[in-house]
């Protein structure tokens, strides 16, 4: 080896080691940065074309940085999932607190439990007016009530399908961002071999905001591009996209890729979570309501029916309409409510009907199920008390499953972390392993020097 060799080695030592020094000083700046994956020098000698298996030094080969896909997976799924579990969290919350049971303030089990009782006290005062007319008031109370909670539920469903489509929107967003990243990734490579990983952390931060829109897998390739799928589709390959596109609206609400139509079969995060809220949760919470109102029309009509008003006339429907939303009180004359079993007796005054055995029949109704004519009759009170509880249960279920989620994904985040974040006592450990490495080429490389000068002072 020449001495001029020599000074190459050292100098390129001295290189090496300082270029080290960087990129660890890269790593202590941005140790509490989101997203910043540690990188490491990769050092390679460097080969001498003039002398075959001689080295000519040393000289960082490559920037690596410290990431795991299979890790990294395992967090964006975590992710993925709790922020489904969380929108319909959100929405049966919401729902629930609607209905502050059990007999909370405005508790629509109290209204109805004031209108089986207004029942009972027409049927021990069933020629009063006043008890005539205040029953008819609870009752369009009890009706504009559940009117009210099929409108609260139903709003649930709009501000979920207004958050879908900001959602749908946001997927595409960073799904343009993502291919164009892919595309400067690939360039930055070329030549090299070494993608940029400024520009692959930046890559994998829009990855994981993407994957709380909707569940992703993610695939690698050489060319240090990704593939991102979602469900039965490609959302992102290398610099080219797939939109999603979302139509119709509430129960028929659907997502289908790009222009093409093609239904879109995605899960998780947010637009999951939001699909099922609109497409599932919501219809189910509504249909659970209308059996109540259901139920509170069929009874109290068939009860009607088998009665007679205070005229003597045979009773007709008290509520009209069979949904939460349409049901009302459909007589307004409170002489028409049939509290009485038997018609008006033979040459008696319609005065005289002051029978309220029917009257007290649907009072009943409020402990459990009656026979009118023939017909039993479920109680509506039991049919709502069992919407409620199916209700409370469904928020139990789902508290319980994001609260599971979400150790998941503080478990998964802080395993990927230890793996590819920044520790800074690492960092200390080489940087002075690269410090002394820096010492030991400068030293070399003087007494490098020092030796050829010795050798021309002699030679001179």
């Amino acid at each position: 080896m020449s001495d001029t060799a020599g000074l190459y080695i050292g100098l390129s030592g001295i290189q090496a080691s300082q270029q080290a020094l960087n990129i660890i000083g890269e790593n202590i700046a941005n140790a509490g940065t989101p997203g910043y994956v540690e990188e490491q020098a990769v050092l390679g000698t460097i080969g001498n074309a003039s002398v075959p298996g001689n080295d000519a030094g040393v000289a960082v080969t490559s920037i690596q940085r410290q990431s795991n896909q299979y890790l990294q997976q395992q967090v964006l799924t975590a992710q993925s999932t709790n922020q489904s579990l969380s929108a319909v969290q959100s929405a049966l919350s919401t729902i629930q607190a609607q209905f502050p049971e059990p007999a909370g303030t405005g508790a629509f089990s109290t209204q109805l439990a004031s209108f089986w009782s207004d029942w009972g006290s027409l049927s021990t005062n069933a020629g009063s007016t006043s008890a005539r007319t205040a029953l008819l008031q609870q009752g369009q109370v009890v009706a504009q009530s559940l009117n009210q909670l099929s409108a609260g539920i139903s709003s649930v469903g709009t501000n979920a399908g207004q958050q879908l489509t900001s959602a749908v929107s946001t997927v595409n967003t960073l799904a343009s961002q993502i291919a164009t990243l892919n595309g400067r990734i690939v360039a930055s490579s070329a030549g090299t071999g070494n993608p940029d990983p400024g520009l692959q952390d930046q890559r994998d931060t829009l990855v994981s905001q993407l994957s709380q829109q909707l569940n992703i897998q993610v695939t690698a390739l050489p060319d240090g591009s990704e593939t991102i799928t979602a469900g039965n589709g490609t959302l992102v390959t290398g610099t080219a996209t797939q939109q999603l596109t979302l139509s119709g609206g509430g129960a028929s609400t659907a997502l289908t890729w790009g222009t093409a139509g093609t239904s879109a079969a995605v899960t998780g995060g947010a637009v999951g979570g939001l699909l099922t809220v609109v497409t599932s949760t919501v219809p189910g919470q509504l249909a659970g309501l209308d059996s109540v109102a259901s139920s509170l029309s069929n009874a109290v009509n068939t009860a009607q029916a088998q009665g007679y008003d205070l005229t003597g006339a045979k009773g007709k429907p008290f509520f009209t309409g069979s949904t939460a939303a349409d049901l009302a009180v459909a007589i307004t004359d409170p002489n028409q409510i049939a509290a009485a079993s038997t018609p008006v007796p033979s040459g008696t005054s319609p005065s005289a009907n002051i029978d309220g055995s029917n009257a007290a029949n649907i009072a009943d109704l409020g402990a459990g199920p009656v026979t009118f004519g023939g017909t039993t009759v479920a109680s509506p009170t039991t049919v709502y008390g069992s919407f409620v509880a199916d209700l409370g249960s469904a928020v139990s279920q789902v508290n319980s499953q994001v609260s599971a989620q979400s150790q998941v994904v503080s478990s998964t985040t802080t395993t990927y972390q230890n793996q590819t974040g920044v520790d800074t006592n690492q960092e200390l450990t080489a940087m002075v392993q690269y410090q002394n490495s820096y010492q030991a080429a400068a030293r070399y490389l003087a007494t490098v020097q020092a030796t050829m000068q010795d050798l021309l002072q002699t030679l001179g």
